[in-house]
């Protein structure tokens, strides 16, 4: 891949840094999105000095403030011509207090507000703009990141853990609340976003959200191929984050895939 225009959330350290790095390497044009402003010009700067002709730069993104990512959007497209991949990587483990969550300033658990909500208002906003490329450079891709933590069954660590509760994702009721949960919820959320994502523009050309493991095809949590489950998020998520609940967009996407 080259020549591309590719947004990465989280970028200012760990995966989405090295994200960053490789794709800028291969003569893309990067946008590193990151909450910390001053952590993402260094990351850039190293970019830089490591390849003086980089295409890379850093834009302010709060995802745990839709304020924050509207105008991350507005700025975005105001910016440059075009998107071609968006890669929702940022990702926080967020521990509560007291056995109760952790909350945003908009009244969100920060597990699910950083690791599902922001990526899921980001992609709607960017969706049409990614539509628009698709039509000029014949495709365009939405890469989800999420992790293993999203299956409840597996590792020792993750034997308490329950299924996806749609009324109750967010783990605000009394007594339901634990960090690993939470950061599992979130984490299968990205999954579950991926295929209905896929289906809601699926009139398109889309080649369906696909889950890779390893840099291959896998498959993901039996809880994630749910589509009642997928269709009840999607429903809750269109309601957290103040959107209509179709993306349905005019153009195709050749990819719409998560990684593990």
């Amino acid at each position: 891949m080259t020549g591309k225009v590719i947004i990465v959330t989280g970028a200012s350290s760990g995966l989405g840094f090295e994200i960053s790095k490789y794709l800028a390497e291969g003569g893309n044009d990067v946008v590193l999105a990151c909450r910390d402003k001053e952590k993402a010009e260094d990351a850039v700067t190293k970019i830089k000095t490591q390849y003086p002709s980089a295409l890379v730069q850093s834009m302010e993104l709060d995802l745990c403030s839709s304020s924050s990512i509207r105008n991350f959007s507005k700025e975005f497209m105001r910016s440059k011509r075009k998107l071609n991949v968006l890669i929702n990587n940022a990702g926080a483990f967020v521990k509560g207090k007291n056995h109760s969550p952790e909350l945003t300033s908009e009244g969100l658990e920060c597990n699910m507000s950083s690791n599902y909500f922001g990526h899921f208002l980001l992609t709607h906003l960017l969706l049409d703009y990614l539509s628009q490329t698709a039509t000029i450079d014949e495709e365009s891709r939405i890469i989800n990141i999420t992790c293993r933590s999203h299956n409840k069954i597996g590792r020792w660590y993750q034997k308490d853990l329950e299924s996806l509760d749609p009324n109750n994702m967010q783990l605000l009721k009394m007594d339901t609340y634990t960090d690993k949960q939470a950061y599992k919820n979130s984490k299968l959320c990205s999954v579950l976003f991926t295929y209905k994502l896929a289906d809601e523009v699926k009139a398109e050309n889309v080649t369906p959200g696909k889950y890779y493991k390893n840099g291959r095809p896998s498959r993901s949590s039996l809880e994630s191929y749910d589509l009642e489950l997928q269709r009840s998020l999607w429903k809750n998520s269109c309601k957290v984050t103040g959107i209509r609940g179709s993306m349905a967009a005019g153009a195709a996407f050749d990819n719409l895939s998560l990684k593990d």
